[in-house]
């Protein structure tokens, strides 16, 4: 496996202590930042992630889309912004340029992929190596490059109004293929991890990562890190959502409510919910229809048969690249 990767011949490079930056030429101050700004954070995330750095991270600026596709080592879905392939410990970046106005800054998109490869090196090292679990992947990305934003709870508080949050155990699983469902999962991971390092400390991240990236089942990992079971730590967790006011701010963002309060506001809701009941019903029978198609089609299996590894391959992100 080649130790670098493959880049145009016109492309420069800036190299740094921990990161190589490779991008066009005339993008040498971008480089340069990218560099600094990747030497001074990798430090701090491997700390905080509680693991080493075990290999340079090389990092490469596409100027179009088609070369940001035809760089890669691999196929990427259309929407990629940005990729991670820890195994290799590669990064490709989208100018800023190609990115829009609203885009996140390109030094929280390198944070956000420095984490997934870093935590792709951490379980590397466990014999055979294990696939870093999603939610696990996703949270801890999202929260060490500072994405965990009010956004992030708009997201939770749309997955109270419709099917209800996902559960700890089924947030272990990999991430459910509808879109909605999906968003709240990538949500409520981060949620998780922000939670755990509240309530316990950022040394219980640091412990979680540590167990499962030495093979600890799911379970156990979690009782190590917190001192209490899943079933518990699921409970409490959802337990401060649910018992929120989430559902109100995701009511009048959704514009079904608006500068209506006290009594009026509870009263507007209960009216929606009666009325949304059997709208509501239809809705959870076509899922229930559908997810029963998907069951079939994919050749649902006992998990109890699973080994460790299996569990961890099966609830892991798929193939080797990471967005």
């Amino acid at each position: 496996m080649r130790e670098t990767p493959p880049v145009p011949e016109d492309f420069t490079r800036v190299v740094g202590r921990f990161v190589t930056v490779h991008g066009p030429a005339n993008k040498i101050s971008t480089l340069t930042r990218l560099v600094e700004h990747g030497d001074s954070r990798i430090e701090e995330i491997a700390s905080d992630l509680g693991v080493n750095v075990s290999r340079r991270v090389e990092v490469v600026l596409a100027q179009t889309d088609r070369q940001f596709r035809s760089l890669q080592p691999g196929a990427i879905p259309r929407w990629a912004d940005a990729t991670a392939w820890p195994t290799r410990s590669w990064i490709f970046l989208r100018d800023n340029s190609l990115r829009g106005g609203t885009a996140r800054p390109d030094t929280v998109v390198l944070d956000h992929e420095i984490t997934h490869v870093l935590l792709g090196q951490a379980f590397d090292l466990h014999s055979p190596p294990l696939p870093v679990p999603q939610w696990l992947q996703e949270g801890l990305a999202q929260w060490i490059s500072g994405e965990y934003t009010p956004d992030t709870t708009r997201r939770i508080a749309r997955g109270l109004l419709g099917r209800g949050l996902l559960s700890l155990e089924e947030l272990s699983r990999s991430f459910p293929s509808d879109p909605v469902r999906a968003t709240l999962a990538y949500a409520q991971s981060a949620d998780l991890i922000a939670w755990i390092a509240g309530e316990y400390g950022e040394d219980a991240v640091k412990s979680l990562v540590h167990s499962m990236a030495k093979g600890e089942p799911f379970r156990a990992a979690i009782r190590i890190a917190t001192g209490h079971s899943a079933s518990d730590i699921d409970a409490e967790w959802r337990d401060r959502l649910e018992s929120s006011t989430l559902w109100l701010e995701a009511l009048a963002n959704d514009g079904i409510i608006m500068a209506l309060g006290g009594i009026f506001l509870i009263t507007g809701w209960l009216g929606v919910r009666r009325r949304n009941k059997k709208k509501l019903a239809k809705w959870a029978e076509e899922e229930a229809l559908e997810d029963e198609l998907a069951r079939v089609l994919m050749g649902e299996f006992d998990r109890d048969d699973l080994t460790t590894e299996e569990v961890y391959r099966e609830n892991s992100t798929h193939g080797d690249w990471i967005h």
